[in-house]
């Protein structure tokens, strides 16, 4: 178990708050349908990311939490920090409902580990979780396991936000 320290929301961004599937099918189509290298390093970048569309079910309950809590929200993204360094579009869509961002959180190009590099950055800063929002179950359940009392929203699909384990 880890110690409680900061208390915060913590929150991923593609295919959480933003759909990437309009994104992903244009790299596809760019590389002949084959997830190789260069459909990674084109995916990965800001080239196509005026495609992608908020989430508005996961934005308002993600608001909905902050303004209940008012605890610090952090976006802990999979993104590396060479596509979002120009790309403020999360950042401009959270402000716009509301919601002000304490620290965000991308992963160095080519880095793989995400559910590592997203835990390790989390004991590093002294975070405890309160609350998640996600999309991928593995993180998920790695989150629970650290942080057994973190209220985890999943999202599925881009479409649906619930309750993990409802």
């Amino acid at each position: 178990m880890v110690s409680k320290t900061m208390r915060v929301v913590i929150t991923d961004v593609d295919n959480t708050l933003v759909c990437t599937s309009t994104r992903l099918e244009i790299c596809k189509r760019e590389t002949g349908g084959k997830m190789n290298a260069q459909f990674w390093d084109t995916f990965l970048s800001d080239k196509y990311t005026q495609y992608d569309s908020p989430i508005w079910e996961a934005i308002y309950e993600l608001y909905r939490v902050y303004k209940d809590t008012r605890l610090p929200v952090v976006i802990l993204s999979g993104r590396s920090r060479e596509m979002e360094r120009g790309n403020s579009f999360v950042r401009n869509l959270l402000k716009k409902v509301g919601i002000e961002i304490y620290e965000e959180i991308y992963k160095e190009w080519r880095d793989n580990r995400t559910v590592a590099f997203k835990s390790e950055e989390v004991k590093k800063r002294g975070y405890y979780p309160m609350y998640l929002f996600e999309d991928d179950i593995e993180i998920i359940k790695y989150f629970k396991e650290q942080w057994e009392d973190c209220t985890v929203y999943y999202v599925e699909d881009c479409t649906s936000v619930r309750l993990f384990g409802d």
